[in-house]
Order: C-alpha cells, then sequence, then structure tokens
C-alpha cells in the first residue's frame, strides 16, 4: 500500500475530491497519514473488491475468467478505473511473462480505458507503483501489449511527464526525510514511468513537447509553448519543489530524452 502513495496523490490531484485541497497534500513534502486516509477511501476498497459498475469482486487470482469489454472501460470513472487496471495489469503480466501478446478484447479493453483520464489514471495507479506487476516490465521495457496502447493513448503524454517529474522529487524527499521503504516505492515508480516513456517517445510527439515544456521550467529557462511553460510552472510551484528537486527532475528528463 506504502508504495502507491505517491502515484496515488498525483493522479487524484488531476480530480482532487472537494475534501482534500492541495494545501492538505501540498509538497513540503506530503503528510503522510493524510496521504494514506486518501489511498485508503479511494484506493484500497478498489483494489480489494474491484469498483467497477456492475462488476461482482475480482481479486488477483481470477484475472484470467475476467472479462472487461470496450465499453466498461470506456464509461468507468476513477474508481472504476483502478479495478479495471488491477485486472488488465494482472494480464499483462501473465502475459508478458509468457512471451504472448494481450488477447484482442483485452488488448480493445485497454486502449480504451487509456482513452479518456479518468480511465489513464486509474490505470496508472496501479500498474506502476504495484510490485506484482514486474513481469509486465522486463529488463526495464514494457510489453509490447502495453506500448501499442500507450502509444494511442492521447492522454497519456501529460501522466507520464508529471509522474515522472514527482516520482524523482519524492524520491528526493524520502531520501532526506530516512524513508527507505517510501523511496523504494517511489523508484519503482519513476523506472517503470521512464521505460514507459523510453518505450514510446520516439512515436510520440506530443510526449517529446511535454517532456521538453517539464524540462524547461524545472530548468528555469523559457519554454516555446508559452501555455506549457506557464503550466509546468503553476505544477512546479504547486507541489512546492526546491532547487534540488527541481535540478533532479530536470536530469530525469534529460536524460530520457537522449534516446531521440
Amino acid at each position: 500500500m506504502h508504495r502507491a502513495i505517491l502515484l496515488v496523490a498525483f493522479l487524484i490531484s488531476l480530480g482532487l475530491p472537494h475534501t482534500l485541497s492541495f494545501k492538505d497534500v501540498g509538497l513540503g513534502l506530503m503528510r503522510v497519514p493524510q496521504v494514506q486516509r486518501l489511498i485508503s477511501r479511494n484506493l484500497a476498497p478498489t483494489l480489494r473488491r474491484g469498483n467497477a459498475p456492475g462488476r461482482s469482486a475480482v481479486s488477483m487470482m481470477d484475472t484470467d475468467q475476467s472479462t472487461i469489454s470496450r465499453e466498461e472501460a470506456l464509461k468507468a470513472d476513477f474508481g472504476a478505473a483502478q479495478g479495471l487496471g488491477m485486472i488488465l495489469g494482472e494480464k499483462l503480466t501473465k502475459t508478458t511473462a509468457a512471451g504472448e501478446p494481450l488477447s484482442p478484447p483485452d488488448m480493445e479493453a485497454l486502449k480504451a480505458l487509456l482513452s479518456h483520464m479518468d480511465g489513464a489514471r486509474g490505470f496508472y495507479v496501479t500498474t506502476l507503483t504495484m510490485p506484482e506487476f514486474d513481469h509486465a516490465f522486463p529488463s526495464k521495457g514494457v510489453s509490447e501489449s502495453l506500448k501499442a496502447a500507450v502509444v494511442e493513448s492521447s492522454t497519456s503524454p501529460k501522466l507520464l511527464a508529471m509522474n515522472l517529474a514527482m516520482s524523482t522529487a519524492m524520491i528526493h524527499a524520502h531520501t532526506e526525510n530516512g524513508s527507505e521503504e517510501f523511496e523504494a516505492g517511489s523508484t519503482l515508480t519513476q523506472g517503470r514511468t521512464k521505460a514507459v516513456i523510453s518505450s514510446v517517445l520516439g512515436d510520440m510527439p506530443q510526449l517529446q513537447v511535454e517532456l521538453r515544456a517539464l524540462l524547461a521550467a524545472a530548468s528555469g529557462e523559457k519554454g516555446t509553448d508559452e501555455a506549457l511553460h506557464e503550466e509546468y510552472t503553476k505544477f512546479l510551484e504547486r507541489w512546492g519543489y526546491g532547487e534540488a528537486q527541481r535540478r533532479q527532475i530536470a536530469e530525469q528528463i534529460a536524460g530520457v530524452l537522449k534516446v531521440l
């Protein structure tokens, strides 16, 4: 559960509940008890029983028998998308370990889930944070099925760019605080995010644009896209990232852009 703190805090923040504001979870860093309550309320119930509308309880052990329709994935809200993301993450893990692609129905469901913001947020909350899905990220890469779905996702560029920044900043914060377990969770999320970015970057021009805008903002430089520059400048300010965190964010982004 602790390993999900970073990504849950960020992805939920894009649709932050009215009961919690950026001030409440603002980086200084985040007050962990509040984030744990956030996870308890929004993530844990879904991971235990699968929160998709009309779906019965789904566990990690019976995902082979769980079929997700394209329509279900398209309609999923953030809570339901976490349950669907868990099912698809398990399927990706099993098929990748076996050297096989996702089945056509599962591939359609994954693409549909990644086609809208709630779906993508819910999918990444589970897939990028859960150690059980290691086989979906072979040799620091990603499964071919996941790569193909992400490339077609218009919601992924911004989510991936911001998540790389946040996981990097959280590694720094947890190191400073001596929180080894939290640091390991953030490192896992950062590594998987970088793996996804590196695998799709050449095929996603918008991801390149987002990363360069964030790099400029983190480096204190003027970006070429004024609107994105303002957005990412406010993003960094909102989360209270200091000079050291911004420098590390810039270094990580510059590193993934080297593959171009």
